[in-house]
């Protein structure tokens, strides 16, 4: 599997487009779609929907996850925090083991669970890993695809 700098530069490519023309699409700046291929920053969760609707891709496809493109899936990611809290009770975890799992504070992961703030792409991804669930399930898409 590719990671997820490979994987934009990749979808990219493909569409024969060039990073103004992505950024413009998504109301992004050149520059900024440039630093995610460089792998210098990780996109919003906002902005990586917006990238799977415009590439018409899963989530963990565009994180590089899984080597299959699934397809955009509408999601509602303001179950983000109520799944993350639903997935914890399930997993038997406290918030210390868990915030400990994905290196962050404890008052940071309380924060992901409140909806106060959303979890970069790493640590989205480390949270899907830990409880054995797809991106686009922890982000709102309503059937578990592990």
């Amino acid at each position: 599997m590719k990671n997820f700098v490979n994987r934009f530069i990749e979808l990219r490519k493909e569409k024969g487009l060039n990073h103004v023309d992505i950024a413009n699409q998504i109301c992004l700046n050149a520059e900024t779609y440039k630093n995610y291929e460089r792998g210098l920053c990780y996109p919003k969760l906002v902005t990586l929907l917006e990238l799977t609707e415009f590439y018409n891709v899963s989530l963990d496809y565009l994180a590089g996850l899984t080597d299959d493109r699934g397809e955009y899936r509408t999601m509602d990611v303001e179950q983000l925090p109520k799944r993350i809290i639903e997935l914890r009770r399930q997993s038997g975890m406290s918030q210390s083991a868990i915030a400990k799992q994905i290196n962050v504070t404890k008052s940071g992961y309380k924060y992901y669970e409140m909806g106060k703030s959303i979890p970069p792409l790493p640590r989205l991804i480390a949270l899907a890993d830990l409880f054995g669930v797809s991106l686009d399930y922890l982000v709102g898409f309503n059937e578990m695809n592990i």
